[in-house]
């Protein structure tokens, strides 16, 4: 077969690849940045534990973001914190302007997923993942030890170009790593830590404002970040690059010892292994002999015949529709208001928040157990669906609570005490339906040579969507209280229909099968 000009060298697809061929050095762009050499992978290690160690590392990046989405929005209440940045005063004014620091971190992560897409793909997830790992080392500390406004803000959006990074690389290796059968729950899993991380923040704030009331309160939780990069940055050396990202670059020999060592344990004899590394190959020089949709640009607005257009609009989508249309950062980062709107002290709304958050991670266990046999677009119609009716019907508790406060404090609170079991059965229906499917989705749907930029549309979606709900949380609250509810149950019907009508189905194929999913003429076909 005749080399395509286009392909790295030992890509050229069906055929041309050899047991005995030259081990490719790795991009040499990859040598200017820190973490481990392309050409280091573990090949005496089972593949289960492999499985778990990617698990651990990815777990750490995702519980970090988890924690960050929580984080200044327990913050932001405290006395000592409002006054060390001279936002002390209940004014409209301030309130914005500690909104806009709790919504820049979003910025930062939306920059940091876009600058993560092409250094991914120029220098491997792992080097990416240390990149971020290291900025957030040196952002973390200042951000501990900041003393006014503008320095918080500075630090803040340097913190969230970090952890976007971060994210993105995460989910993209997770997902290049992972087999067809067990990606969902892989990557489920991870989304399980992040609202553990974020359920965290809550019990720390709560505990520690029992005790204190000073510095300590605020600035241990923000310090606390560097205890997961920590974890990430040693766990990265000992585990295997992804094999796809290699076959990207040409280094197909290392692709194969990589895919052994993930998939048969390390057997040279295992034919599966060839089998994946040649549909790899294969999918690879398919997609690359078309070099349009691969700038960020083209990849929003330019048809291709590969429906690229149409992959990157669906992981933006859904990734914002989690955060701004489904609740999920209503929840994560003004839940206490949706509790003082049940009738619930600031001080209690604060605790129930934080088990509301370890409902979600508790249900999305079983939800992940599940995900494969649920599939990813029943995940998203039904939760949204589910969702649409219970967040009605918390509005319509927090009519009566509205109603009854004066008059009939009793019935007041008895209404309160239904808004905390509807709150918590939202919290387990999404748990186990949208808090791990958006970001599973994603991370499938784009071909290899574009799927680290695609996953970070994907953060981007994330980051636009919680930006936007922190931004317009407070008002939102303060000008409509429980009629909120009945605007989040809209958005929520309508997010529902259309992930009926435009998701095609993803789950039990490999990620070189889904590539041609989306070139379909209907949706409905991939489900027959």
């Amino acid at each position: 077969m005749e080399k395509d000009s286009k392909l790295p060298a030992n890509v050229t697809g069906s055929g041309t690849w050899t047991e005995g061929e030259v081990v490719t050095p790795a991009p040499r762009l990859a040598r200017f940045f820190p973490g481990p050499s392309p050409n280091r992978n573990p090949q005496h290690t089972s593949a289960r534990t492999l499985s778990i160690g990617v698990n651990i590392c990815a777990g750490a990046v995702l519980m970090l973001s988890g924690w960050n989405v929580a984080l200044f929005g327990s913050v932001s209440t405290n006395a000592n914190y409002l006054s060390v940045v001279g936002l002390s005063k209940n004014t409209p004014h301030n309130q914005l302007l500690i909104g806009l620091i709790n919504s820049i971190y979003f910025l930062g992560v939306i920059a940091g997923a876009l600058l993560c897409g092409p250094l991914s793909d120029k220098v491997g997830r792992r080097k990416s993942l240390v990149t971020g790992g290291l900025l957030g080392f040196i952002a973390i500390p200042m951000l501990t030890a900041t003393k006014n406004f503008v320095w918080t803000i500075c630090c803040r959006f340097l913190n969230g170009i970090a952890t976007g990074g971060m994210d993105a690389a995460a989910l993209t290796w997770t997902a290049e790593i992972a087999s067809q059968h067990h990606r969902g729950r892989m990557v489920g899993i991870l989304m399980c830590l992040a609202a553990t991380g974020a359920s965290t923040v809550y019990f720390m704030m709560y505990g520690l404002s029992a005790h204190s009331t000073g510095g300590l309160v605020w600035r241990l939780p923000v310090a606390f970040q560097l205890v997961f990069i920590t974890v990430m940055i040693p766990a990265v050396f000992v585990l295997p690059e992804s094999p796809r990202w290699m076959v990207k670059v040409g280094m197909i020999a290392d692709a194969r010892i990589v895919l052994r060592s993930l998939h048969a344990s390390g057997d040279s004899s295992d034919a599966a292994v060839e089998n994946d590394l040649q549909a790899i190959i294969d999918a690879h020089a398919e997609a690359a002999r078309d070099l349009s949709s691969t700038s960020y640009w083209r990849m929003l607005l330019v048809p291709d015949e590969y429906a690229t257009v149409r992959r990157t609009w669906s992981a933006l989508f859904v990734q914002f529709s989690t955060q701004a249309l489904i609740g999920a950062s209503f929840v994560g980062g003004y839940g206490i208001s949706i509790f003082v709107t049940g009738g619930w002290s600031t001080h209690l709304a604060s605790l129930l928040v934080g088990v509301s958050i370890v409902t979600q991670a508790v249900s999305g266990l079983c939800g992940v157990m599940w995900s494969e046999k649920m599939g990813r677009r029943y995940a998203m119609v039904g939760g949204a669906l589910m969702g649409c009716a219970l967040l009605a019907l918390i509005g319509m508790c927090g009519y009566f609570v509205n109603k009854h406060s004066i008059g009939n404090p009793g019935l007041a609170k008895q209404y309160g005490g239904v808004t905390v079991a509807l709150l918590l059965l939202w919290c387990a229906q999404f748990g186990a339906t949208w808090l791990w499917c958006p970001f599973t989705y994603p991370s499938e749907i784009f071909p290899l040579r574009y799927r680290a930029r695609g996953s970070s549309f994907g953060i981007v979606g994330f980051g636009m969507g919680s930006f936007l709900a922190n931004m317009v949380s407070t008002y939102l609250f303060e000008a409509l209280g429980y009629k909120t509810m009945f605007l989040l149950s809209g958005c929520s019907l309508f997010v529902g229909v259309v992930c009926f009508f435009a998701m095609p189905e993803t789950a039990g194929k490999s990620l070189e099968e889904i590539e041609n999913t989306f070139l379909t003429a209907g949706v409905k076909a991939q489900h027959s």
